[in-house]
């Protein structure tokens, strides 16, 4: 434990600081005596005391807690350790960050394009069934969220997984969840549609189907892939990962808006694309799209909202909740949010209620068609799939209750 009490940090391969773990629920953060390069909207960056506790920051880096112990295992640390896991594989992690122990090369730093390990479909169909694979767990990188990601690079159309170079994530499914990788590849066309601000996505489908989404956090240059800060509203707000959903403490729609108003640089347009990303989980179902899946990313400009995930439709899954994860007005229940909670949360957000609601009528006029269009473009039409369907035939009563009470509010 005494070898990983101390971490040094860096920020797109520039020395920031040290993370310090005297016990394993306070990690304290010691910043460079210099200025470094983190954002001066970071949380990091907010608070230069060192005695202020920011485990809850960096431990939204971490995969979730069951990757986190198969990490554990495989290392030959305690399992619960996040501190020692952070520090034996975060060289690559989401956003600029990347770990080192003391005297060991900081994750990183700028370089050549190192090689990748190169995929077949028998490493993807073991990854799929949630299989490790040396070749990805050699690799010292590490994603939030869910197990069934990693980071990879395409090389002249080949599949690659890398650390520290790769510019895509790609996804072979999530346990117990069938055909997650279309679900998952359906939403995020819908809402590229729309405009909204997610990633670029590719569905590569083969024996094993795989979804690529380009990383929002990394930028490809000639010689190395520079590193992006970006930071979820969780890590914004001081919150631990468990605190993600609004129903155990999380962040509610009023708190997301209040975090774009103070940082983007873009409020008005940002707070749009919040409303529509609202609009849209509640059409397709989508019940874990909650503050850690909304990112401010650092763009030339300054801050503006990247939607990184989450956009799964999950009320079509019956062992899982059919609630939303943030409440619309007072209600998290999809039947049961009728007009007058979006009249509510237009209130609370002081947005124009007309405004909101126009946006409401016109997305369930369009999500179904693009939902539809999505499909055919993306060949989900195989008579062998059976959760697209269920998306497509949910959005479409949603879309349809919606419209028959707007009309009736006209008459």
């Amino acid at each position: 434990m005494k070898t990983l009490s101390l971490l040094e940090v860096a920020h797109d391969g520039q020395r920031i600081g040290h993370l310090i773990c005297e016990v394993p629920d306070v990690w304290l953060f010691r910043p460079a005596a210099a200025a470094g390069p983190v954002p001066r909207w970071s949380a990091l960056a907010g608070e230069a005391n060192m005695a202020v506790n920011r485990r809850a920051w960096f431990r939204g880096l971490l995969p979730d807690p069951l990757e986190c112990a198969r990490l554990a295992q495989r290392l030959g640390i305690s399992v619960g350790n996040e501190f020692a896991v952070l520090g034996l594989r975060g060289e690559d992690c989401a956003g600029a960050l990347g770990f080192a122990r003391p005297g060991t090369a900081t994750g990183g730093a700028p370089g050549g394009l190192a090689p990748g390990v190169g995929l077949d479909e028998g490493a993807l169909a073991a990854l799929a069934r949630g299989e490790a694979l040396a070749a990805v767990d050699s690799l010292p990188w590490l994603l939030p969220g869910d197990p069934g990601q990693f980071p990879c690079s395409l090389v002249d159309g080949r599949l690659t997984v890398a650390a520290g170079t790769a510019d895509w994530i790609a996804r072979t499914g999530r346990q117990g969840l069938p055909e997650a990788v279309e679900n998952e590849a359906l939403c995020l066309r819908v809402a590229a549609a729309l405009g909204l601000p997610v990633p670029a996505a590719e569905l590569r489908r083969g024996a094993v189907p795989v979804l690529l989404t380009r990383r929002v956090d990394r930028h490809l240059q000639p010689d190395r892939v520079h590193r992006r800060h970006l930071e979820d509203f969780c890590q914004l707000s001081g919150l631990h990962p468990e605190q993600a959903y609004e129903r155990e403490g999380g962040l509610a729609v009023l708190d997301c808006a209040a975090l774009i108003r103070r940082f983007s640089v873009a409020p008005a347009l940002d707070i749009r694309a919040l409303l529509g990303w609202l609009v849209l989980c509640f059409l397709a179902g989508i019940g874990q799209a909650h503050a850690r899946t909304l990112c401010l990313v650092e763009t030339a400009r300054g801050p503006r909202l990247a939607i990184v995930g989450g956009l799964l439709s999950t009320h079509v899954y019956p062992g899982l909740s059919a609630r939303m994860a943030m409440y619309i007005g007072r209600e998290d229940r999809p039947d049961w949010i009728r007009l007058a909670r979006w009249r509510e949360m237009a209130e609370e957000l002081g947005v124009g209620t007309r405004y909101l609601l126009e946006m409401l009528r016109q997305m369930a006029t369009r999500v179904p068609l693009l939902a539809e269009a999505a499909a055919a473009e993306l060949e989900l039409g195989e008579t062998t799939l059976k959760v697209v369907p269920r998306i497509l035939k949910l959005i479409g009563n949603r879309a349809r209750q919606s419209l028959i009470a707007l009309e009736a509010e006209r008459e």
